[in-house]
């Protein structure tokens, strides 16, 4: 073999050896990932297999411990799921509905004192649910203008359950030309509805400032001493039931 011959092969042999080196070291690559990938997922799933087993035990002695318990003592009985959930379930107490029924319980008091024995006396139940300043009104325009319901307007010889003087116009209107309402609950909730507007909407807050009441837009036609009159004597039990 010429010297020439020679050298070419020894250049291609190499040549092969390089690349036969590469496609190895890739193949050596990929193998080693392979194994690595399967022993993380053996140790994983034995982890996880490992992680169970310990559930399930601290489970199975957590019931022997009930049912142990549970045999020993009668004293504390379990409480079943369906107990709990009708515990969670109750409303939570609410502090101000007390302050509000202590309130109410207080006016009705008050509205008792004045109203028993009088023909307002089956009023004092839907009265004492009104806002005090609105309840303080109705007892306060009640005395000037009927005497608690004393004079008052009649339908057919009927209690026509107009305590106040109202003139709201009506299928039933009793004597004067007031309105007769159906029942005590529908003259203090009808005539309430009128004094909110007053009250609230018109800021008229005091016995002086309701006038509108007995004069209507103006109290020119009406001489001062009726006026004053009518102011004193609302403000007897408005101011008592409204302090």
């Amino acid at each position: 073999m010429k010297l020439s011959q020679l050298t070419q092969l020894i250049r291609v042999n190499f040549k092969d050896i390089k690349q036969h080196k590469y496609l190895l070291g890739a193949t050596l690559l990929i193998l080693g990932g392979f194994f690595y990938s399967q022993n993380i997922s053996a140790k994983s799933l034995e982890n996880k297999n490992t992680i169970s087993k310990k559930l399930i035990i601290a489970f199975q002695e957590q019931n022997k411990n009930d049912s142990q318990n549970q045999n020993q003592s009668t004293s504390k009985p379990k409480i079943s799921l369906d107990e709990i959930e009708k515990q969670i379930s109750l409303p939570l107490k609410d502090n101000s509905t007390n302050e509000d029924d202590q309130i109410n319980n207080n006016l009705k008091n008050q509205l008792s004192d004045i109203l028993v024995g009088t023909p307002m006396e089956n009023m004092i139940e839907p009265i004492s649910k009104q806002d005090r300043t609105i309840a303080a009104f109705l007892v306060g325009i009640a005395l000037k203008e009927s005497q608690f319901g004393k004079h008052s307007p009649k339908l057919h010889g009927q209690d026509c359950y107009n305590y106040w003087g109202y003139r709201g116009k009506r299928a039933r209107m009793g004597t004067g030309g007031h309105t007769c309402f159906d029942s005590p609950e529908d003259a203090v909730n009808t005539v309430s509805k009128r004094l909110k507007t007053l009250v609230f909407k018109q800021h008229r807050t005091t016995p002086q400032k309701m006038l509108i009441w007995k004069c209507g837009n103006s109290c020119a036609t009406h001489s001062p001493t009726s006026v004053a009159k009518w102011v004193a004597d609302v403000s007897i039990y408005f101011n008592k039931l409204n302090s």
